[in-house]
């Protein structure tokens, strides 16, 4: 809902979302060992995971414009997740499927977070200034009933933060603009890495969540010069502590490896940024270029001692768009990442190409496409890095290449009708997964 106060932009906006996830996945693992003499054992295990989420959040807003030069906005906002999930393992023992209790459980979280913003936003001459700050309170309640093996555990957390945000910017007269950023953020884990449940890859590699992972915090800044609006060159720096990474956890007198998110002692990133949103390579081929050089660092304790990790790293991201004559087009994007660093591993580069090409007819109302959205199938991730003294190689080779088509037809134009765009976004969608 939307109040207009005046003719001059005041407003109040109240808004009220519900989101529902669920989740039901069912595993079989048929393990075949053999030894050098020839030998073999198999080893028969299932599993059934089920789990849902419910997102409910509410928030009011008020624009408060003073002037065409002067902004204020403000605004409160509350959200309630609830989840509750279980997973049920068994073994093949002999002809019959017998409980595994020490990988079953269930997991029941609720949590609750109340914000509260105010900013105001302030230009003379060429200058301009949007400076804010967020303030966010946050309460969690945590349950793992037990059973034959585990023991029932709970627990609750509770925090509230302040988070700035300062951008200053100046116009040159030939249009040409320079900024100035600032800001400290929040990332909270994501839910799968809150959930203690432990997911079976193959009787060498299992992953676990992390009902002890605390969230990361964040301060960004950057400096940016852009050019007519089009050409973008930037450097910036982050520092963040607490950074929520998977590590890679070899427990003693076992070849088993548990992949669990944790919290390192801090992470830090810095670089060059420069981009293109508009390329004109020819009349009818438009391009836009980014290219970045990033150093990424980590640091973490392991039995006491400090272990470092860094990588300066390549980015390179191109898209194009073709008019081809007689209502044709295509498309070309790709991307291409020098070797990183994440953590305690080393990512080996990775890259992409994806294409589609469409044509138009019955006077512009329908439209016959083709694409894919990694062509060579090179979309593969290969990492490798030391821990607890061994050295450890993982080369994930899925098949993620997709060939598709698609028809559109259009029957009439219709109406017009105005969206209501909300200023934020209502969920954190990247946290939900189970």
């Amino acid at each position: 809902m939307i109040h207009k106060i005046d003719s001059i932009g005041k407003e109040i906006s109240a808004s009220f979302d519900y989101l529902h996830y669920s989740v039901n996945e069912d595993q079989l693992h048929d393990d075949l060992f053999t030894a050098e003499n020839g030998s073999s054992s198999e080893t028969l295990s299932k599993g059934l995971k089920d789990g849902t989420i419910g997102m409910y959040s509410g928030r009011v807003d008020l624009s408060y414009p003073v002037s065409d030069k002067l902004t204020f906005e403000t605004g409160v906002k509350s959200v309630f997740v609830n989840i509750d999930n279980s997973s049920a393992y068994k073994n093949k023992v002999g002809a019959n499927w017998r409980p595994d209790y020490g990988l079953s459980s269930q997991f029941i979280y609720d949590e609750n977070i109340n914000a509260a913003y105010v900013s105001a936003k302030v230009s003379k001459n060429q200058f301009n200034l949007e400076a804010g700050f967020r303030i966010e309170n946050t309460n969690i309640k945590g349950h793992q009933p037990g059973n034959e093996e585990i023991s029932d555990s709970s627990f609750t957390k509770s925090y509230t933060n302040i988070f700035p945000t300062v951008v200053l910017s100046y116009s040159f007269r030939n249009k040409n603009t320079l900024n100035l950023t600032y800001g400290r953020r929040i990332d909270r884990p994501n839910y799968a890495n809150l959930n203690p449940f432990t997911y079976i890859f193959d009787a060498y590699t299992y992953e676990q969540g992390n009902t002890a992972l605390q969230p990361q915090f964040s301060d960004n800044f950057d400096l940016s010069y852009i050019i007519k609006s089009n050409y973008r060159v930037s450097l910036f720096y982050s520092n963040t502590q607490q950074a929520i990474v998977k590590s890679y956890l070899l427990k003693e007198n076992s070849s088993r490896v548990y992949v669990m998110p944790t919290n390192m002692a801090s992470y830090n990133s810095y670089g060059l940024r420069m981009g293109v949103g508009n390329l004109p390579i020819l009349s009818f081929w438009q391009s836009s270029v980014n290219v970045g050089i990033t150093r990424n660092n980590y640091r973490w304790n392991e039995d006491g001692v400090t272990n470092k990790n860094g990588q300066t790293t390549i980015l390179f991201n191109m898209n194009n768009r073709i008019n081809l004559p007689k209502d044709w087009s295509a498309e070309l994007s790709g991307f291409y990442n020098s070797k990183m660093v994440l953590g305690q591993m080393f990512v080996f580069p990775m890259w992409r190409v994806s294409a589609g090409i469409q044509k138009k007819f019955w006077k512009g109302n329908a439209t016959l496409g083709i694409y894919s959205n990694d062509i060579f199938n090179s979309y593969r991730i290969k990492v490798s890095g030391l821990f607890n003294g061994s050295w450890a190689n993982v080369n994930e080779q899925n098949d993620r290449c997709i060939i598709g088509v698609s028809f559109i037809f259009r029957f009439k134009k219709g109406s017009e009708s105005k969206e209501f765009k909300k200023k934020r976004e209502s969920f954190d969608t990247k946290r939900i997964n189970l």
